[in-house]
């Protein structure tokens, strides 16, 4: 665990936790024990006008995470009792894993973006769809046992929180009204398909979960839908475009899925990016060896990875070497059923 929730006060008090506190939002920071997250999850409570209130997300389903929501809204003087409305920013359990049982306590609806619902709701891929995915990453030169242990991930997600049974769609340009501002959804795709984030342009405040963390590269999740390869999102040139469009707004405040509020997101976003190119230049530098399939170079080091660990490490790898196809830098060949990538 990530510290003692019983130990700590879990309201934010930092000087953007201020100024978001004066237009109805509390950030509560909930333990969590999954360090590669960037710490503590941000769960935000915000008033609605009828005097309930509204989540944007949750975090964890698991029994120390609730017991730290409720004593967290216990120290906003608040109850679970009066959520009425459960915005979901994305389809990661540390997000929407509490929310089954929040709505299940408050009667309120969780809503999410519809790519991101498959990931929240109780939905189950068809033996079709699974098919289509594992073609895909043994395309990738992922060997049989390796594809069967990452399907296992799914068993994890359940340990973690359980999924609602039904979610509202949460859209694009969509506008929110809570007691003290309104708030207009902004469709971030990238770290997963269907992010999203809240911005509230009269008060130059937007709540962007993981979308952008500093000090933290948000990774490019692998993302298949329905048709596997065929429609695939391809993470990070879908991220380079949000970024385009967070960049260009006026703000003084961020309020990230985890970690403290902060300003200046232009800096952090040109951190990012430099970030990336290092990453960018590294991978050329080690294809000028040869071809690789997207496993050989996530398996640096060889021995026994942890499942979560590799599907980290792929995610970032696969969205890193499609971002340079885009940019001309690499290109993907085929060989005896898997993708190598080489220098163009």
């Amino acid at each position: 665990m990530i510290g003692d929730p019983e130990l700590a006060n879990l309201v934010g008090a930092t000087p953007g936790d201020l100024a978001a506190r004066a237009l109805g939002i509390v950030r509560l920071a909930i333990p969590i024990p999954l360090s590669q997250t960037g710490g503590p999850a941000s769960v935000y409570l915000i008033d609605n006008a009828d005097g309930s209130l509204s989540l944007f997300d949750v975090a964890l389903g698991t029994t120390e995470s609730l017991r730290a929501l409720e004593r967290g809204f216990a120290e906003a003087g608040r109850r679970v009792e009066e959520v009425t409305r459960i915005l979901v920013s994305h389809g990661h359990v540390d997000h929407f894993g509490g929310a089954r049982q929040v709505a299940g306590r408050s009667g309120a609806k969780v809503f999410v973006h519809p790519a991101d619902a498959s990931k929240v709701t109780r939905f189950v891929w068809s033996e079709a769809v699974r098919e289509r995915h594992r073609r895909y990453l043994r395309r990738m030169g992922l060997p049989e046992a390796t594809i069967v242990d990452l399907e296992g991930m799914e068993e994890t997600n359940e340990l973690l929180g359980e999924r609602v049974e039904a979610a509202e769609p949460l859209l694009e340009g969509e506008r929110i009204a809570f007691a003290r501002f309104e708030a207009e959804v902004m469709h971030l795709p990238g770290h997963t398909a269907g992010l999203v984030g809240l911005h509230v342009p009269a008060h130059r405040l937007m709540l962007s979960s993981d979308f952008l963390l500093p000090g933290v590269t948000p990774n490019p999740m692998l993302e298949l839908g329905e048709g596997g390869e065929e429609g695939k999102l391809r993470s990070l040139d879908a991220y380079f475009e949000s970024s385009r469009r967070v960049e260009a707004l006026e703000l003084d405040w961020m309020l990230p899925g985890h970690g403290e509020p902060f300003a200046d997101h232009r800096a952090v976003l040109a951190w990012l990016e430099r970030a990336r190119a290092r990453r960018r230049a590294e991978l050329l530098e080690r294809l000028r060896g040869g071809p690789r399939t997207a496993f050989e170079l996530a398996r640096v080091g060889g021995g026994r990875v942890r499942r979560l660990q590799l599907f980290m490490s792929l995610s970032e790898i696969i969205g890193t070497l499609e971002r340079m196809e885009t940019l001309g830098t690499v290109r993907r060949v085929e060989r005896e059923g898997c993708y190598r990538f080489e220098p163009a």
